[in-house]
């Protein structure tokens, strides 16, 4: 982690990426939980967003990590 910013490299494709606020929560929560519906409320009760909006957003935060080598789903 470089000054609140994580930057991850995939090993294999040489891809990377770098995540920064709501991201890096985002990330931080998968670490502690990989419930989607949890990191959720989680994430309405730190910022002001509706839950379906956060859903949608989580949701697809998720599918970009593991698209990207990044994560993958259990």
């Amino acid at each position: 982690m470089l000054d609140s910013e994580l930057v991850m490299i995939h090993v294999d494709s040489g891809q990377f990426s770098s995540l920064k606020d709501t991201g890096l929560r985002v990330w931080e929560l998968l670490d502690e939980t990989g419930d989607l519906g949890r990191i959720c409320e989680t994430l309405c009760a730190e910022y002001d967003v509706e839950p379906e909006e956060c859903r949608l957003a989580v949701e697809k935060f998720a599918d970009q990590l593991v698209d990207g080598g990044f994560a993958e789903y259990a």
